[in-house]
This record gives structure tokens, sequence and C-alpha cells, in this order.
């Protein structure tokens, strides 16, 4: 459902309308090869970065379905930005920024993307702004479930601050603490990007930790690791909120937050991080005013799982129940 949600939300937002997942409760087939492709770059990596030479080899090495699904993916992304950029309409989307930089073009000026970079934007869109959020809600979830006590203070919260869910909007939402808290904690436990983003030292070179790096050595930290090392938090591995309130134990206290990057820093991180945070923030606190959530037996476990750039996650299985309010 929650991959569900993430797809059509970023499919109205880039193509001008959802895919209708939630309404027929199943993936379509060109949302089944985003999940291939993210493996498949995966491999991709891996191969280039231990055995550089396979670079000349790599399209022989990748099985014909796997670069099947992929040119299905593009072709698709690129096919429904095509139709979204013969709509006219004054909607705003992502793309209206793109519409108002071809009418620049044509008064002269130089448009910033072409049709081919709005085609290959469209399909790192699809997935870079959907499985990372679907994946950070599904862990919420999951640890709100395996914490009772944790839910039932941050179902108080979302209670005590609003009367009906129309309250909840983008403006308030940043300024529920304990919600904040619950994000960042669950985003420490189980980040979206397990992994991390390389870079490269420029050319003089770069002092990383307090030792010089030559140039073009490749650098990254593993999120999860870091986000779990004894070295930088208390009780690194349990789930506890209270340590992102101003009131937090005095144990929390030495935390080493700036450690927390969820969307990593700098120039390249992440550009969709406010729009990310405002869907994490709505979705949660709708299901959670909406609904009673009960987690299944067969996914106590459900985060013991395989990364390949991001987790492999399987169901998250849980009971729906309408919300009987605050006991």
């Amino acid at each position: 459902m929650l991959n569900f949600t993430s797809f059509d939300i970023m499919a109205d937002l880039a193509f001008g309308a959802p895919l209708g997942l939630l309404e027929k409760a199943e993936y379509t087939p060109w949302v089944r090869t985003t999940f291939v492709a993210i493996k498949m770059l995966t491999f991709r990596m891996i191969l280039g970065y231990y055995f550089p030479w396979t670079s000349r080899l790599m399209p022989y090495l990748i099985p014909e379905s796997m670069k099947r699904k992929r040119a299905e993916h593009l072709g698709y992304a690129a096919a429904q930005v095509d139709a979204r950029l013969a709509k006219e309409t004054d909607r705003p989307d992502i793309w209206t920024l793109v519409l108002r930089e071809e009418k620049a073009e044509a008064e002269g000026k130089k448009a910033r993307l072409s049709t081919a970079e709005m085609h290959s934007n469209a399909g790192v869109f699809m997935i870079a702004g959907t499985e990372t959020t679907a994946t950070a809600l599904s862990g919420m979830v999951y640890l709100l479930l395996k914490h009772p006590d944790r839910l039932s203070r941050l179902k108080e919260e979302i209670y005590g601050n609003f009367k009906s869910v129309d309250e909840m909007t983008l403006e308030k939402l940043p300024h529920l603490p304990y919600l904040n808290a619950v994000i960042n904690e669950s985003m420490r436990l189980y980040p979206a990007a397990p992994e991390s983003l390389v870079r490269a030292a420029p050319a003089q070179g770069a002092e990383i930790c307090g030792k010089f790096v030559p140039a073009g050595t490749t650098a990254f930290i593993l999120h999860y690791c870091a986000f779990r090392s004894p070295h930088n938090w208390a009780l690194p591995d349990a789930f506890v909120p209270e340590r992102w309130l101003s009131d937090c134990d005095p144990i929390f206290a030495k935390d080493d937050k700036k450690v927390f990057q969820p969307f990593s820093v700098g120039p390249r991180n992440c550009i969709g991080r406010n729009l990310a945070m405002h869907e994490i923030r709505l979705i949660l606190t709708s299901l959670i005013w909406h609904f009673d959530l009960e987690l299944c037996e067969q996914s106590a476990n459900w985060n013991d799982q395989k990364t390949f750039s991001l987790w492999d996650k399987g169901p998250l299985m849980v009971k729906f129940s309408k919300a009987k309010g605050l006991p």
C-alpha cells in the first residue's frame, strides 16, 4: 500500500496523473520493472568498482531480460513525459518550470534541459522519489508496531493537536516534536538508503577525518553502519525517539547527531528531501488518525533484509481496523 501511494504521488507530480495503483491495488508492469532496474544498477556499480575493465564487457554480461526491462522503464518514462509536455495546463508539477524554460528558449534564451535530459530525469524521479519514501514509511510503521508505547505517545500528540485530519497541513505537522523524533529515529535504524553515494577527492586532494586523501580517491560512508555505531550513539540498536527531544535522558546527550544525514550533505544531496519529509509526515499521521494497526505474526522479523543499494524488502503484513481514538 505504501509503495502504491508513493508511486501514485510521484507519477502525479512527474507526469500529471497518478498511475492508479491504489485504485487497482496492484503494480503495473512498468512499476515492476523499476525494482529490476534498481538491482541492475547495483550489479553494474559493483562490477565497475572492483573490476573497471568490465565496463567494456558490460553490455554482454547483463542478461537480455534485464536489458529489456531497463529499456521498458526508460521508454515508458519518456512517453509519459512527452504526454505531459503536450498538455496545456496551469496545474503546478515538476515540469512547470521546465515548460517555462522552453518559453524562455523561444524568446532567445537557452533552455536548461533538453528533451533527452527530461526523459532521463523522469526515469530517475520514479526510482528516487518513490521506493525510498515508501521504504522509510514501511520502516516507521514496523518500528512503531514493534514498540506500542511509542505508537501510543505519537497518537496522543496527533490527537492532542488536531481536531480533524483536514487540520494536518504541511505547515503544522513539522512543529510536532515527537512526530519528528519518530521519523528521525526510524530513519536512523532503518535508513531508506542504507548505503551511500560514492564521492571522489578533487584534483588537489582532500582531508577526511584528519588524514590527507590523494586526488581521485573514492570515498563513502555507509549510512546503516554510521547510524548504528556505538561510537556515535548510546544504545545504538534501540528504538528510542526520545533521544531526539530537547529534554532527553542524559544518556543520549553525547549522541553525535551530526552523523545523521539520511539525505546526504553538500551540493549533491537529495533534491527531494523536503518533498519526502512532507509526504512522510502526511501519510504517517493520516494512517494513525484513520486506523488502528497491528503487526501480523509473519512480519515479526520483517527488517531482516538484503540490500541492492536499497532494501530488498518483502511485504509488511499489517492488520487495519477503523481507529477508535485514544484509549
